[in-house]
């Protein structure tokens, strides 16, 4: 699979306000990548469903081992999400790719 449906920005929410004040979060962008549009499997689809909630797009992009799913959310084509799952797997090259299982988000972030 080629990674060449477009660039995905990984982001983590933030709270920037000052101490003392109103938490205010943005999306502060981690890291950004190529990414390739899989498509969603009804395992992955009912699984979902399941955990009460729902995946609105698959991508495939290079390995992100580093950071967990917990607080990251993707940015593609101006559309925000929410990572649902952050699942680590070798292509049919052997390459160390993620699938990111997304949520598009129903109240927008500032990005930061």
């Amino acid at each position: 699979m080629t990674l060449d449906d477009g660039v995905v920005q990984i982001c983590q929410l933030k709270n920037t306000a000052a101490k003392g004040n109103k938490p205010k979060y943005q999306l502060i962008e981690i890291c950004r990548d190529y990414f390739g549009i899989k498509t969603a499997g009804s395992t992955r689809f009912f699984a979902a469903q399941k955990a009460n909630t729902r995946i609105d797009m698959l991508i495939r992009t290079n390995r992100i081992e580093t950071i967990g799913t917990a607080g990251l959310y993707a940015i593609i084509f101006g559309e925000q999400y929410r990572v649902v799952q952050n699942q680590l797997v070798v292509n049919e090259d052997g390459l160390k790719m993620s699938d990111l299982s997304l949520e598009r988000l129903e109240e927008l972030y500032d990005v930061g």
